[in-house]
This record gives C-alpha cells, sequence and structure tokens, in this order.
C-alpha cells in the first residue's frame, strides 16, 4: 500500500534491521520516518481485514 507521491513502501522489519545498523543521524532519522509510515500501513491493512472478517458475522446476527 504505497502513495503515488512516495517510493513503494518496505516491509517494516528491513527498515528496523537496517535502522539498527545505521550510525549516521540523519538517515536514521530518516529510516525512523520510513518505519513510522510502514508500521501505520500495516496497522491500516490489519484494520481493513478484520473489519472485512466481522462483516459477515454481523449480517449473521442479524
Amino acid at each position: 500500500m504505497s502513495r503515488p507521491d512516495s517510493k513503494p513502501t518496505r516491509i517494516w522489519q528491513e527498515i528496523a534491521a537496517e535502522a539498527g545498523k545505521e550510525t549516521d543521524p540523519i538517515k536514521l532519522a530518516a529510516l525512523t520516518e520510513e518505519l513510522d509510515r510502514a508500521l501505520a500501513e500495516r496497522d491500516a491493512r490489519i484494520r481493513i481485514a478484520i473489519r472485512s472478517a466481522e462483516q459477515p458475522a454481523k449480517r449473521k446476527a442479524s
């Protein structure tokens, strides 16, 4: 799930691994921002999946 104005998002584990090895504070700040975006996108996908899974259950209960 990437935005048109940004490069494709890497998985958060890959970004975190790179950030753990980075010593340049400017590059680390950029990696931190990228990690924050990747985690937000992951959370959004999880929320959508949960809502999709709950929808049929709510319809059956009605």
